[in-house]
């Protein structure tokens, strides 16, 4: 192929992809398609990091070099904002690899049965999918039109703002530009299920072709279904079933987003959608044709969505917006503490009293901020310049146009701070629990550094006789600053005083291009004190209770079905033996899962074994482990460790969130450190791509954040409820997403800890990928059983 020469500008080496993407390591895997496994890495091109996916074609998938060569032709002539654009390409030592803009949020299908998309998100990705699939049928000037041949919901990916772009270019067909007709005879490929009817019986291929297979998707999206699903053991096409109910006038039965459509965007979404799939070619529209019909269903929408927010709004306002219920919101004192602190504000109403104060109000020379919160507590900012002691040392002062106050101290990174506080609060409300947190920043040479993440972080400080040593994330505030919690205090006097001493602050793993560090301001916000019942319900083994009155209830339907999967003879139990016998926990599958039932909620529980799922051919950290339900355990050191967890519908229960566990226990040789004993968990949740957690081996209270009492402690605003608890409960098995989660003991014997947010609709998923990445000696000597889902609560 002598034209492969003028692609010369595209190649990048081996060596490189090698380097950006771990040698291929599971780490850096994002997913497999018909090309071939998927990677994530940072190459450097045209002298900046970008973030690229990176497919390396293997031949067991159906493709090869034609498919791979035709990508690269088609993608460096065709360029368009909602196709997927092609970064570079490698052919050395027998690799054929393609290197594209990583598109964060992966593929259109992964969200077909999800929530996370409104149908106005929807209505902009299908409009985005239609443009770009335009511009390969009517091409500019005299490129030839491209005819696709495999439309589907995977190959339209999303990128972080949600913007959709075809890709997947192996399979497509050239054929001539500006015609009103073309077509091509070739060998029928495709999808099954998206491919046009009419292509596969006589094998000729036209414009009209990627036009069906369109429609399909546009069904998928306005119905939330794969094209092709197994219903009550057999198999259901999407495109028949919604040409029937959309013919017979009931399509609002089988959509996703129902009461959420506009009826004239429901209308014409659908109708466009129906013409797509018409047998006969002519009936089709063109795509020019559906992206100005899904345009118009967008209008449609947009204007109903405008329209009920404004009803709701009035509503709402109606409701609350009264002189009492603004009264009720603000502080008592609220209209003494503007006098003072603002003379000249200007208010009528109690509405604009709580504005002005939830806004904020600058006071002492501008060095402190009050405002109150949504629930009308008094909160307090105090600048840098009002607590660092001056007299001890000399600083420098920087300026700048994100700095809430005028000025941030700064710091070298390197050395051990030594940095004293005097720390006065006198606007805070008594009786509530409050979080002290510092705000800081990092420098690169002179560049301030802005958080674009929360970051994981280690603080030392002291107090009076207390040494504080603690590691925890470090959260970005939405002006870039970060915000790391010091300590916790029971506020009791209307001066609360602290002296601290600030000793070090650092990224978790050093940064070596870090030169100092600013120090802004301290804040002071309430604590919500959650209730300690709130968390995940029903540890195996719980004694006989008044949970067990509903028993029938909470047997499966199916539950003949798993007794027929386990080794053991249950034939002769009654149902309430089975019952309990379930909650017990039995193995099943040749003894590669355990099933159990969680009491609490009746939910299907189950633990799949490490040695089954961990993804390694290592057999050397295998151990017999006699009080394992599996009697083997994996023991884990240093590295990145990733388990490959298969979902069966079967085992889940509809309607249930779910918590994945680790359950592990330590070796002898285990090293116990502290606040520093955690590692890094991410997940991949079938191709989507979760957030990471941070897994504490310990049972500490959250991250060795104290309570401590100010110099001049005033008891007589105790609480009785706050008096009684040492620390503002944070359960271990928290329900919402918190960064980090603690390990926990089972009534096994052997412990647990949290490695993910809870997930959801699981029976609707395939592949769970989990990732435990080692920080320091953490998991060196941690004996793995396996991993569990257990049922948290019922969605509502």
């Amino acid at each position: 192929m002598s034209s492969i020469k003028e692609f010369d500008h595209l190649k990048i080496g081996l060596k490189e992809i090698e380097s950006a993407t771990n040698n291929f390591g599971i780490s850096n895997y994002i997913g497999i398609g018909g090309f071939g496994k998927v990677y994530r890495g940072e190459l450097v091109l045209s002298d900046k990091p970008t973030m690229v996916a990176v497919k390396r074609l293997d031949t067991a998938f159906g493709q090869g070099p034609p498919e791979f060569w035709k990508e690269i032709m088609m993608l460096s002539q065709y360029k368009h904002e909602n196709l997927v654009s092609l970064l570079g390409f490698c052919d050395e030592k027998g690799e054929n690899i393609l290197v594209y803009e990583y598109l964060s949020n992966k593929s259109l299908d992964l969200y077909l049965k999800s929530n996370d998309l409104s149908w106005i998100q929807r209505l902009d990705i299908c409009i985005g999918a239609a443009r770009g699939l335009q511009y390969l049928h009517d091409p500019v000037d005299t490129q030839q039109r491209v005819l696709h041949r495999d439309i589907k919901s995977s190959n339209i990916l999303l990128d972080e703002n949600w913007k959709a772009k075809v890709s997947d270019f192996g399979l497509s067909k050239f054929g001539p530009a500006n015609q009103q007709f073309t077509f091509l005879v070739s060998n029928t490929v495709g999808t099954f299920g998206y491919c046009d009817p009419l292509y596969m019986e006589t094998g000729y291929l036209t414009k009209e072709s990627d036009v069906y297979s369109f429609g399909v998707v546009l069904f998928e999206v306005l119905c939330g279904r794969f094209c092709v699903e197994n219903y009550e053991d057999f198999r259901r096409f999407l495109p028949t079933f919604a040409q029937k109910c959309y013919k017979e006038m009931k399509l609002d039965t089988i959509i996703f987003h129902r009461g959420q459509i506009s009826p004239n965007c429901l209308y014409t979404f659908s109708t466009v959608a129906y013409r797509c799939l018409q047998r006969d070619t002519k009936e089709r529209p063109l795509m020019d044709d559906i992206v100005k019909e899904l345009e118009a269903a967008l209008e449609y929408q947009v204007e109903y969505e405008f329209e009920k927010e404004e009803k709701l709004k009035n509503a709402m306002a109606q409701e609350f917006d009264t002189e009492e219920f603004w009264k009720m919101k603000l502080p008592q004192d609220s209209e003494d503490i503007i006098k003072r602190l603002n003379p000249l504000a200007v208010y009528n109403t109690k509405k604009e009293l709580f504005s002005l104060l939830h806004k904020g109000i600058l006071f002492d020379d501008s060095e402190r901020v009050f405002s109150v919160n949504e629930d009308g507590i008094k909160c307090e900012l105090i600048s840098a310049k009002r607590f660092l002691n001056m007299n001890k040392r000399s600083y420098k002062w920087q300026s700048g146009r994100k700095f809430r106050f005028s000025k941030a101290a700064i710091f070298p990174y390197s050395e051990q701070l030594n940095i004293r506080c005097r720390i006065s609060t006198s606007m805070l409300s008594p009786g509530v629990m409050y979080a002290a947190s510092l705000v800081f920043s990092f420098q690169r040479g002179r560049e301030n550094v802005y958080g674009e993440s929360s970051k994981l972080a280690r603080i030392n400080w002291k107090y009076q006789e207390l040494s504080v040593s603690s590691t925890h994330i470090a959260e970005r505030e939405k002006d870039g600053w970060l915000k790391i919690r010091l300590w916790h205090f029971l506020n009791g006097d209307k001066n609360a005083e602290f002296y601290i001493v600030l000793d070090k602050i650092s990224y978790f793993k050093e940064e070596q291009d870090i030169s100092n560090i600013l120090i802004h301001q301290i804040e002071f916000e309430p604590v919500h004190m959650m209730k300690t019942h709130i968390g995940i319900q029903g540890l195996e083994n719980v004694l006989i209770s008044d949970e067990d009155i509903d028993w029938e209830k909470k047997v499966p339907s199916d539950y003949q079905g798993i007794i027929q999967r386990s080794d053991m003879y249950l034939k002769n139990n009654n149902n309430k033996e089975l019952y309990f016998l379930l909650c017990d926990g039995i193995l099943i599958d040749n003894g590669r899962k355990w099933f159990s039932l969680c009491k609490s909620t009746g939910g299907k529980c189950h633990m799949l074994p490490a040695i089954e799922i961990l993804l390694s051919d290592d057999r050397s950290n295998r151990l017999s482990v006699s009080d394992s339900r599996f009697k083997e355990a994996i023991q884990l050191q240093y590295g990145t460790y990733a388990f490959v967890c298969k979902l069966e519908s079967d085992m889940f229960s509809s309607g249930n969130s779910y918590a994945c566990y680790l359950v592990f226990k330590f070796a002898e040789t285990h090293k116990r450190l502290d606040d520093k004993g955690f590692f890094r968990v991410s997940y991949n949740l079938d191709m989507e791509s979760g957030s990471y957690k941070i897994a504490h081996l310990n049972q500490h209270e959250p991250i060795n954040i104290p309570v401590i009492k100010p110099k001049n402690y005033d008891t007589s605003h105790d609480s009785s409820y706050i008096s009684r608890t040492k620390f503002p409960r944070m359960p271990k098995n928290c329900t919402d997403d918190s960064m980090h989660h603690w390990m926990d003991h089972r009534n096994d014997g052997w412990m647990e800890v949290i490695l993910c947010k809870p997930l959801h609709k699981l029976e609707d998923h395939r592949l769970l990928y989990v990732f435990l990445t080692s920080m320091g000696s953490a998991l060196d000597g941690v004996i793995v059983q396996g991993i569990q889902f257990r049922p948290m609560q019922r969605d509502v």
